[in-house]
């Protein structure tokens, strides 16, 4: 038998905080490496070690499977990440300029209008909930990723319980982007949607491989037909703060 505890990660979980995201997105790296100069599995690594060494900025927290064998075996099945994002006012006072983004997820020049595109509706989408947030301090979950062979047993609730109270002690509202398989989850915690979106990668497979085709650079012309029907739908959702609970007035 065996039981999940969730608990903050550290720089020395990033290579299980990495198995956990690629193997979570496996079935769409080859469609997005097709935007970027290298393949996701590089790239993630990457960006992925580069929060962990900002904990000031971006918060990790990793599920982890215990034995209850008397073992001291354990695994990291899951993890998220969120951050605390200051009030527009509060930023606009800061005297240390903010770090500048990183440059990992680097994409080819002639793919970023078709990449601005892409993400078109979703950007719209979280527009919405920037406008509603208004410039309020809040709590932005970026990401929470479960092991294939972990999902639906309970863990991406654990996870994102732990953030949400984080929240709510702090009384601020919370925003992220939903995936369909979370969104019954977002539900249940409180959650409501503000804005919809589709992504569509099986038509846009065939328009990006058309338009690496026009610049005489051959891809895998088999991803058109791997792709074929391939449909993500999103949500853009927020949480406001709930009711019954102290807020803290000290400020991250």
């Amino acid at each position: 038998m065996n039981q999940i505890s969730i608990r903050p990660a550290t720089v020395a979980d990033a290579d299980a905080i990495c198995r956990v995201q690629m193997d979570a997105q496996e079935p769409l790296h080859e469609f997005y490496e097709l935007f970027f100069k290298d393949h996701p599995r590089k790239l993630a690594p990457i960006a992925l070690r580069q929060a962990l060494a900002r904990p000031d900025k971006f918060t990790f927290l990793v599920a982890e499977k215990e034995e209850t064998d008397g073992s001291a075996s354990k695994e990291v099945v899951g993890y998220a990440r969120y951050t605390i994002v200051r009030a527009a006012d509060d930023a606009a006072g800061e005297s240390t300029p903010a770090p500048p983004a990183s440059t990992v997820w680097d994409r080819p020049g002639h793919m970023d209008e078709l990449w601005g595109q892409f993400n078109a509706d979703q950007d719209a989408g979280e527009a919405v909930v920037e406008e509603v947030i208004a410039g309020r301090r809040h709590l932005w979950v970026q990401q929470v990723m479960i092991l294939p062979d972990r999902q639906r047993q309970g863990i991406g609730r654990k996870l994102l319980q732990k953030a949400l109270d984080e929240a709510d002690a702090q009384g601020v509202p919370s925003i992220l982007t939903s995936s369909e398989k979370g969104y019954g989850l977002y539900v249940r915690l409180g959650f409501v949607s503000l804005a919809e979106f589709t992504l569509d990668n099986g038509a846009w497979t065939v328009r990006v491989l058309e338009h690496l085709k026009s610049l005489g650079m051959s891809r895998d012309e088999t991803l058109a037909e791997k792709y074929r029907g391939t449909v993500e739908k999103g949500w853009a959702m927020i949480r406001e703060v709930a009711k019954n609970t102290r807020q803290c007035v000290s400020l991250v």
